[in-house]
C-alpha cells in the first residue's frame, strides 16, 4: 500500500475516532467530506495538510496543545468552513480525556510521518 493511500486512510480514521469519542455529527460530516474529496482527487488531503498543517510539525511532534487554538490558524478565518472546523477542533480538544488526546496525537504524528514519506518520493 502506498504512503498517499495510508495517509488518506489515517485522515479518515482520525475523523472517525473524533466522531466516536465525542458523539458529534459534525465530525461525521467532515469525514464524509474528506472521503468525497479523496474520491475526486486522491492528493487533496495531502495538499491541505501540506498547506495548513505541515508548518506545525514541531507542535505535533512535541504534543504542544497550543496547536488546537484558533489563534494558530487566524489566516484561515476568511474561509467560513475552515473557521468552523478549527473552532470545532478547539472545542473538541477541551472535551477529550488524557487517553483520547494521546490517541489523537498518535494519529497526527502518523500523518506527519506519511507526509514526510510522500515528500521524499
Amino acid at each position: 500500500m502506498n504512503s498517499l493511500k495510508r495517509f488518506n486512510e489515517t485522515v479518515i480514521d482520525v475523523m472517525r475516532e473524533l466522531q466516536h469519542m465525542l458523539h458529534d455529527n459534525d465530525f461525521r460530516f467532515y469525514k464524509q467530506t474528506a472521503k468525497t474529496l479523496i474520491l475526486v482527487n486522491k492528493s487533496i488531503m495531502y495538499s491541505i495538510f501540506s498547506e495548513h498543517i505541515d508548518n506545525h510539525t514541531p507542535k505535533i511532534l512535541n504534543k504542544d496543545e497550543s496547536l488546537f487554538r484558533l489563534s494558530e490558524f487566524t489566516y484561515l478565518i476568511k474561509n467560513q468552513f475552515y473557521e468552523k472546523v478549527i473552532q470545532k477542533c478547539e472545542q473538541a480538544w477541551q472535551l477529550l480525556n488524557a487517553k483520547q488526546k494521546e490517541l489523537i496525537w498518535l494519529y497526527l504524528q502518523v500523518l506527519v510521518l506519511f507526509h514526510q514519506q510522500i515528500q521524499m518520493i
